[in-house]
């Protein structure tokens, strides 16, 4: 069962974020900016999406892996608790 709710997306360069914006809407999940205040293209591709829906958001990334706007969609790992 998947229990991870946080998908890692990467635009192409000087790609519009719309597309995602609205098929994250589409889902159900929220899209905020990886590296808030990025000046530079690399920093400014990078987006988090969450999703209450473990299983809505493996259907959104699915669907963003198609999209020809996006170079990179997964879900993060599920962190793990630090080792003393």
């Amino acid at each position: 069962m998947l229990r991870c709710m946080e998908a890692v997306v990467g635009l192409f360069t000087g790609r519009n974020e719309r597309a995602l914006h609205a098929l994250a809407a589409q889902a159900g999940a929220r899209v905020s900016a990886m590296h808030p205040g990025a000046r530079d293209a690399e920093g400014q591709r990078w987006w988090l999406v969450n999703c209450a829906d473990a299983s809505g958001l493996l259907a959104l990334v699915q669907a963003l892996r198609q999209h020809v706007d996006v170079e990179a969609a997964y879900i993060k790992p599920e962190g793990s608790a630090p080792q003393r």
